[in-house]
């Protein structure tokens, strides 16, 4: 038995080194490639960890469980919480276009505002859920556009007794993210967040509208995302990674065409 506990005990210290190597080794996870790396070495925190007991001790279910506890505490990261999201396997799921979702994200619109108070100076609708015609997760976006970011953290607060889990950055440098789920453990919105003028503000409005004025691209856009979801069906990462080219190519037309747009409206 105590050989037993021994190879436990190693293999967790291993396991931990491993994620310290990473960890504190003064990286930021700014990227979806080192975010996917972390979540790895979470995921293999927990499977080192818990595998001696239950091969060995099957009899023994708590030890196994005291094993998990131990690996979800210490392999907790602030804006990068994976413990819980390996739990829940995500479906991958696309719907044709509801006009309900204009209605939800009104109505969520007030509620954010009033959680945020004064800060907010606008608050947009973003994502799929915001072009009509084309399939989305039926997820809704808001952008919301604020004076001080750095005030936004003082009304965390207030978000989350609106349901939503605060994320920090999450990633993005001057972003303030949050996200949803209903009680059934569903996505349902994502907020956000950045200083009224944000070149992030300017991108994802600039990718909605030229998406609005050209159907075409619409168009290909919502097919590839039934076919990635066809695809990864409970893979959100290789959904996500088989959309970024296509939203590359579309940022920068989107660029293009809004300034083309914007020396039009200055000429007339």
């Amino acid at each position: 038995v105590f050989s037993h506990v021994r190879r436990w005990f190693l293999l967790l210290r291993y396991a931990l080194r491993d994620r310290a190597r990473f960890v504190c080794s003064g990286q930021r996870l700014r990227s979806r490639q080192s975010a996917r790396r972390l979540k790895r070495i979470n995921s293999g925190l927990i499977r080192r960890c818990t595998r001696p007991f239950t091969a060995s001790f099957p009899a023994l279910p708590a030890a196994c469980d005291l094993g998990r506890q131990v690996a979800s505490v210490i392999g907790e990261n602030r804006d990068y919480n994976y413990w819980r999201d390996a739990q829940v396997m995500r479906k991958v799921e696309v719907a044709p276009h509801d006009p309900k979702w204009r209605e939800a994200f009104k109505v969520e619109s007030k509620r954010v505002i009033d959680a945020l108070d004064k800060n907010v100076v606008a608050i947009h609708h973003i994502g799929s859920t915001a072009i009509p015609s084309i399939y989305a997760k039926p997820i809704i976006d808001l952008l919301v556009e604020v004076e001080d970011i750095v005030k936004v953290d003082g009304h965390n607060s207030s978000m989350e007794s609106l349901g939503y889990e605060v994320m920090g950055e999450f990633g993005i440098p001057g972003r303030r993210y949050f996200r949803k789920d209903n009680q059934e453990g569903v996505r349902t919105h994502h907020i956000h967040t950045f200083k009224v003028g944000s070149e992030q503000v300017e991108r994802h409005l600039a990718f909605r509208d030229y998406m609005i004025a050209h159907p075409e691209d619409a168009l290909g856009y919502s097919e590839l995302k039934r076919w990635l979801a066809r695809e990864y069906p409970t893979n959100i990462d290789g959904y996500m990674d088989g959309k970024a080219g296509f939203i590359r190519e579309i940022d920068k037309k989107a660029a293009q065409w809004r300034i083309l747009q914007m020396r039009q409206r200055s000429a007339s």
